[in-house]
């Protein structure tokens, strides 16, 4: 579901269905300026941490995502996509964690435009 894109989610209930439209944050209410960053996706931020990569150190910031918010990714910053690496993963509890390590996830690096 891309920018501008309703969703709908269907469910079967006691009278044949129910619907509900869900409607995703409009990109219109970010906050636009030299050096922000905007969060990716709507959610819980549930940690920030410094950790180590074979790239050097990194700051990891997680977001869960639950049931009811639309999940859609978009960038944080302004910039090029330089790779994009998938890794395999576990499928553990997205409270748990250890999920932010083991689970399946694909890494995106970029290069932003001017400064920070």
């Amino acid at each position: 579901m891309g920018h501008g894109q309703l969703g709908v989610e269907h469910s079967a209930g006691a009278s044949g269905g129910v619907f509900s439209l869900v409607l995703p944050r409009s990109r219109a209410d970010d906050p636009t300026g030299p050096g922000l960053i905007v969060s990716p996706g709507d959610g819980l931020v549930t940690e920030t941490a410094a950790i180590a990569t074979p790239d050097g150190p990194r700051q990891r910031i997680s977001i869960f995502l639950s049931v009811f918010d639309v999940h859609v990714n978009r960038s944080p910053i302004a910039g090029v996509l330089t790779s994009v690496r998938y890794q395999k993963g576990q499928y553990l509890n997205a409270m748990n964690p250890a999920s932010a390590d083991r689970n399946e996830q694909k890494h995106c690096h970029g290069a932003r435009r001017g400064r920070l």
